[in-house]
């Protein structure tokens, strides 16, 4: 499951990913307990359109009708297709062995509702705007590696960076579980230290300080992708 996370600064809601497309009332109803007013969210942050974190894109807009979403222009594909992008491999073992797993119960395919073109005017593009005028002290990072369309949200300090890394129990790397391209995933990593945040938070796992990309950055020239996970 993705982690939403949600942000609040000078009057603006903003939610960063969303989750499957079955964990639209586990959402609604987690939100509502903690005293969110989901219908109230001024904008969603999309880091890639992967379907554990885009899955109930669609509901989410049709409930919260003011809401913008902000991503990579190159997520629209993606989106538009309702299924992960093809490429790449698990980096270790365990990420081969959490794939499985995943594969066992029916999420192989990778598949979520396609983007209902009616919500298409309500997207604002990374590549086009100036995020600091909706956002103000808010920057960008691009982040590709994990996806081509993988972004990052750096805001006070923190960066909420999707899956650029992961927190996985028990596994020294903050590596992902699945790597588009690992050349250009190291460059993100390097993007990521080079902009000094305060504190991680990824879309899978606790949030962790900065210093434990910089411990593992050089562990990643190591590492051959494995694409033998099949659905």
């Amino acid at each position: 499951m993705c982690t939403s996370w949600c942000l609040e600064k000078d009057g603006l809601k903003v939610l960063v990913d969303t989750g499957y497309a079955e964990d639209w009332p586990h959402f609604t109803q987690k939100a509502e307990a903690a005293g969110i007013d989901w219908r109230a969210l001024d904008f969603l942050f999309l880091t890639h359109a992967h379907d554990d974190h885009a899955g109930f894109l669609n509901a989410l807009l049709e409930q919260a009708q003011n809401l913008r979403v902000i991503a990579s222009h190159k997520a629209l594909g993606g989106l538009r297709r309702g299924q992960n992008g093809p490429g790449g491999g698990v980096p270790d073992a365990d990420a081969a062995a959490v794939c499985r797993q995943m594969v066992k119960a029916g999420r192989g395919r990778h598949l979520f509702p396609k983007l209902d073109e009616n919500f298409l005017p309500r997207f604002l593009w990374l590549e086009d705007i100036d995020l600091d005028a909706f956002l103000p002290g808010a920057q960008g990072l691009f982040l590709p590696g994990h996806t081509d369309d993988s972004v990052g949200l750096l805001w006070e300090g923190l960066l909420f960076c999707g899956d650029a890394a992961q927190n996985r129990p028990d596994y020294p790397l903050k590596t992902t579980i699945w790597i588009q391209d690992m050349a250009i995933y190291t460059k993100s990593w390097q993007t990521m230290i080079g902009a000094k945040p305060a504190r991680i938070y990824p879309g899978h796992g606790d949030p962790f300080g900065p210093e434990a990309l910089e411990a593992g950055l050089g562990a990643l020239s190591q590492i051959r992708l494995n694409p033998s996970i099949k659905a």
